[in-house]
């Protein structure tokens, strides 16, 4: 070989060295656009992605190489308004405090959607659940924000319908996109009767309204495991309409040529009881059928598609993950804050303050009033995951150990054992109180006059989302 054939491909070496290394060592490309997805009262455990039976959600299990799935997302509490409020702030209920007792996400907490309208994003939320009205807070940055109404369908499909013209909007205007979209086809009323006969249901579920869902957790009417079956048909056949919907949503993303350019994210607040535990609907208890969400991601070009992140993970920790993922700087409140994939080990918590204990407010006296046998049993709770394990402490002390990996449905109560997992677990609970990250049992909400618009207004807000009538 001659010397200079042997300098050719000695140089080509090199240049296949540095082209590696850059291939390896090169940052990711930050998305563009951010598509994030909140199917309102979605339980993972009833998709067939994360493992129902089922076939309720055949796009999204089609498409599963696509996707980071994520499966042991946990809300931070069973109800919309401090989940949501967790959500766009990165912060727990016990520091944006919009909960029961005070339900509203205050001006002085930054969101997400205002962080990024300040970075010259288009801010639009298009959102089904009553609580998106702007008497309670959770519209604060978004430019463009519509609350829809009308019967479940109707919503959603409407919703649906502005996405092209949305998307045509950003695209003209050379503009990123932070879209935010609230779908209720999965809170009681279901929307169930597209699919519901193919799973088994006739008419209507036995559970539709609030006065009926809220006899059965007083145990103040009979539910059946054939009432079950079919009640849980009736919300599979709803989930199974979300992935149409899912669908769509994807599809529209990918006719404007703008899918590969998005960060998407599918998820929800909090999950629904279905009788398992005598408890229907949600926001009275912190089983796991009510904090065990979805949680999937799609990065630009399906990066990472087809992973599995196994370990808890909270909705605390999304806001800082889009951030990221955008390439916007985090506002100092969540300078520090865990992201989804945080590697410090920083636990995963819920908070749940109850309405049928707190009674001073109007709304919460309607509640206790008009379901007394329920105000009876239902306690404010504080939740810390520890590894495959569940601690539950409720105001009155009472301690719940659950390993939820061993035993998802949590029939076994193990606190008696005392074991040393469980101690050590106690001992962070103890550091995280103390730290503020738990709603203290013994507020009462803020003492303020109260507003009695603003009263009248929960009042009607929850009459239109069956919590009273």
């Amino acid at each position: 070989m001659t010397k200079t054939l042997r300098g050719v491909l000695m140089i080509l070496c090199v240049i296949g060295a540095v082209a590696v290394s850059v291939l390896l060592y090169w940052p990711e490309p930050k998305a563009q656009h951010v598509v994030l997805v909140v199917f309102d009262t979605l339980r993972a455990d009833r998709m067939e992605i994360y493992g129902h039976e089922r076939e309720t959600t055949p796009f999204l299990r089609q498409s599963e190489l696509q996707w980071l799935k994520f499966t042991n997302a946990k809300a931070v509490a069973p109800w919309t308004i401090p989940s949501h409020a967790s959500i766009f702030t990165g912060l727990m209920p016990s520091a944006h405090r919009a909960q029961w007792g005070w339900i509203h996400l205050d001006s002085e907490f930054t969101t997400l959607a205002e962080t990024l309208q300040t970075q010259g994003f288009e801010t639009v939320s298009i959102a089904s659940n009553p609580f998106f009205s702007e008497s309670f807070g959770l519209t604060q940055g978004f430019v463009d924000h519509s609350l829809v109404k009308g019967p479940g369908k109707e919503r959603s499909a409407k919703t649906l319908a502005r996405l092209p013209e949305i998307i045509d909007e950003v695209i003209k205007n050379e503009d990123r996109l932070f879209l935010f979209l609230n779908f209720m086809d999965t809170h009681i009323r279901y929307n169930h009767y597209e699919y519901g006969r193919q799973f088994g249901l006739e008419g209507r579920p036995l559970i539709w309204n609030g006065e009926e869902k809220w006899k059965v957790s007083a145990l103040e009417r009979e539910f059946t495991a054939e009432d079950r079956e079919n009640h849980g048909a009736a919300y599979d056949a709803a989930v199974r309409y979300l992935d149409d919907i899912a669908r769509e949503i994807m599809s529209v993303l990918q006719e404007k040529n703008i899918l590969d350019q998005t960060l998407v994210i599918f998820t929800s607040d909090h999950g629904e009881g279905l009788g398992y535990h005598q408890e229907m609907g949600h926001s009275i208890s912190v089983w796991e059928e009510q904090l065990a969400i979805p949680l999937l991601i799609r990065f630009p070009n399906a990066r990472r598609g087809g992973e599995v992140v196994s370990k808890p993970v909270s909705l605390v920790g999304l806001a800082p993950f889009i951030l990221d993922n955008l390439g916007v700087a985090r506002p100092e409140l969540l300078r520090d804050a865990p992201s989804l994939e945080d590697r410090a080990g920083r636990p995963v918590c819920a908070d749940y303050r109850s309405y049928f204990v707190d009674t001073t407010r109007k709304t919460n006296i309607k509640m206790a009033q008009l379901y007394p046998e329920l105000s009876k049993t239902i306690r404010p709770r504080h939740v810390v995951y520890c590894g495959p394990n569940k601690l539950v402490i409720d105001d009155k002390g009472a301690v719940e150990w659950f390993n939820v990996e061993h035993d998802p449905n949590e029939q076994e109560n193990l606190a008696q054992q005392g074991l040393p997992a469980m101690e050590a677990c106690m001992n962070r609970y103890r550091d995280l109180l103390s730290a503020g990250r738990f709603t203290s049992f013994e507020e009462t909400g803020p003492q303020t006059e109260r507003d009695q618009n603003q009263e009248e207004i929960e009042i009607e807000t929850l009459r239109a989302l069956g919590y009273v009538h």
